[in-house]
């Protein structure tokens, strides 16, 4: 990643969660996963959770203005999209097949 953040007074919001439990689709689930799904509700309704029309017009002048590179184009290196990647017809178009313009 090209770049580098600094933060100050940071403060995670989350919960923890037992790597080892593991909830199946036919258990009741336990105290752990209802306090988790409470505090996902509860940071998802904040205002910093979504992002504003504003905001996504600003982030897309400038990944077209600034981006040169993406691993979800770069198919010689990830044949198969990443998981967090949304293709975008418009963004597939300007990228080669290495993520690169």
């Amino acid at each position: 990643v090209p770049f580098v953040s600094e933060f100050t007074d940071f403060v995670l919001e989350g919960c923890p969660v037992d790597p080892i439990e593991q909830v199946s689709a036919g258990s009741t689930i336990s105290a752990s996963a209802s306090t988790c799904s409470d505090k996902k509700e509860e940071i998802e309704a904040k205002e910093y959770s979504h992002i504003t029309p504003e905001g996504r017009k600003a982030m897309r002048w400038f990944r077209e203005n600034y981006m040169y590179y993406s691993h979800c184009y770069d198919t010689r290196r990830y044949p198969v999209p990443l998981p967090e990647c949304v293709i975008v017809p418009s963004e597939q178009a300007r990228f080669k097949e290495t993520g690169r313009l």
